[in-house]
């Protein structure tokens, strides 16, 4: 059985810590101190934070409210959106008709490297795999379909040429071939060991000083919303969801700690 600790997962860096707090916190604004305190609890020095606000403010993730006091910029907010979503992704999943969802690139999508970098990363996403060269797949199985696909894949910044369409009605063989490869390819991560990972520290954090309590909650919760919101949804057919809905169900729980842990140690009032 395997075991995940806070330990064991990437440490995040100054940039990521801003990030984290501005696009999933409660708190709409939130000012340079707050900020350089967070970085206190990962041993991060002020200049340090301060750098990555420059940087993040430079690229339109992170903007100036007035002096000292900052939110999500237009560039950090598409993604903040899906941060922010993550407890309701199951309820996006439909029953599947065995209807696929497919999309066509091709040099006008890598033309620019930082489109087809966006689009990659929108493709993954949205749980779309590469099939074959040039063809990502994904089954039907999500409200909305492919007019939804196609809005969500736009706002997390893919190429404005992307083709996308439903396709169904495929002979035999394709189909079993896609979903063989679609299954091997978006195989269930260790759900498991970080649901288990959530609920041991939820259940010992009463114990540990402030900072560390806050410090492993960005870390663990960090992983386990990273996954969840990149969770592709699998039909019954092809995985289910039992292991996605068990860290959902366990996240709301520690997220009530962590978003303590974080108000007090930051000295933040608590939200209405």
């Amino acid at each position: 059985m395997q075991h995940i600790s806070f330990g064991d997962l990437p440490q995040p860096g100054a940039r990521a810590i801003v990030l984290d707090l501005v696009a999933r916190g409660d708190h709409p604004t939130v000012t340079t101190a707050v900020l350089v305190k967070a970085g206190a609890a990962f041993g991060i020095e002020a200049t340090g934070m301060r750098t990555a606000i420059a940087r993040l403010r430079a690229d339109g993730r992170l903007i100036q409210i007035e002096r000292g006091i900052y939110a999500r910029g237009p560039q950090a907010e598409p993604i903040g959106r899906r941060l922010r979503g993550w407890r309701d992704v199951i309820d996006r999943q439909i029953v599947w008709d065995g209807g696929w969802l497919l999309s066509v690139t091709g040099a006008a999508e890598r033309t620019d490297r930082t489109t087809w970098r966006r689009t990659l990363r929108a493709f993954d996403l949205e749980g779309f795999d590469e099939a074959e060269t040039n063809l990502w797949i994904r089954p039907d199985n999500r409200a909305g379909g492919a007019a939804a696909t196609r809005a969500a894949l736009t706002d997390l910044g893919a190429a404005p040429t992307l083709f996308l369409a439903r396709v169904e009605d495929l002979d035999a063989g394709r189909d079993s071939q896609l979903r063989s490869e679609w299954r091997e390819a978006r195989q269930d991560a260790d759900y498991g060991a970080l649901t288990r990972a959530l609920a041991e520290h939820r259940q010992r954090s009463t114990g540990e000083p402030l900072a560390t309590v806050a410090a492993t909650t960005l870390v663990l919760g960090r992983e386990a919303i990273r996954r969840i919101i990149r969770d592709p949804l699998r039909p019954d057919g092809l995985g289910g969801v039992d292991a996605l809905r068990e860290l959902v169900s366990e996240m709301v729980l520690y997220d009530v700690v962590g978003q303590a842990a974080w108000r007090a140690y930051l000295n933040l009032p608590a939200i209405a």
